[in-house]
């Protein structure tokens, strides 16, 4: 890696030449929308691998789980005090 300060003030091509890195818009360009397809398609997988139904109804089934779990721990939090006051 090269040493170079960021109050140089060089040229990103200068710099890019210091380290030999070639890069060329049309590959950053193409790269990016590769990337933006493949996130696309994953998020369209997991739609129809979640038996058609929308993700955010299994984050509603998580929600009610914690809640159920907090109401169970503040019956039993109040089992126990009511225990511990006989």
């Amino acid at each position: 890696m090269e040493k170079i300060s960021w109050v140089d003030m060089l040229a990103n091509k200068k710099v890019l030449q210091k380290v030999q890195e070639n890069r060329n818009i049309v590959d950053t360009v193409q790269q990016s929308k590769l990337r933006w397809i493949g996130h696309i398609l994953r998020h369209d997988s997991l739609l129809r691998d979640n038996g058609g139904q929308d993700v955010g109804q299994s984050n509603e089934r998580m929600k009610a789980h914690a809640n159920a779990q907090r109401h169970h721990k503040q019956r039993l939090y109040v089992t126990l005090q009511r225990d511990a006051e006989d």
